[in-house]
């Protein structure tokens, strides 16, 4: 476990790495309250959504956009990553396993799941043409509490 702030930390320092690669092709913005910042959440939750994004989401795309939002909601720390990309149909099977090619969105859902129950972890929403919001949902532990 480890504060949102140096999850967020990580996070940015791997958009800093990905704008070298994509240079503003692709953009990315983190909008996190600072009093999430402090809150206690597990480690490498939000970077392979993010990167997720950056390989997937922009193929017919000149210009693409991610936001990062954090809230808390109903004893839930939520968040939101966001993308203006191709978005794709959540219920193709075959275009959603291509989409999230790779293991890393899965393995997130399910470390989420094993810590902390089925009521908890990784939903998706997408419309074709407009992007896709990938929605994490973990328990709101106060900082420094182990699962």
């Amino acid at each position: 476990m480890i504060p949102v702030k140096e999850e967020i930390k990580s996070v940015q320092s791997y958009i800093d790495l990905l704008s070298m690669r994509y240079g503003e092709r692709i953009s990315a913005k983190i909008m996190i309250p600072d009093e999430l910042q402090t809150l206690s959440m597990p480690n490498m939750i939000l970077q392979p959504i993010i990167e997720n994004a950056y390989l997937h989401a922009f193929h017919n795309k000149t210009q693409g956009f991610i936001t990062v939002y954090g809230k808390t909601k109903n004893q839930l720390l939520l968040f939101e990553v966001i993308d203006n990309g191709d978005g794709f149909d959540t219920e193709n099977t075959k275009q959603k396993n291509d989409h999230f090619s790779g293991i890393g969105i899965s393995h997130v859902d399910e470390r989420i799941r094993l810590m902390y129950g089925d009521a908890y972890g990784i939903t998706i929403q997408s419309v074709i043409g407009t992007g896709t919001t990938v929605t994490i949902c973990l328990p709101l532990l106060p900082k420094n509490q182990s699962e």
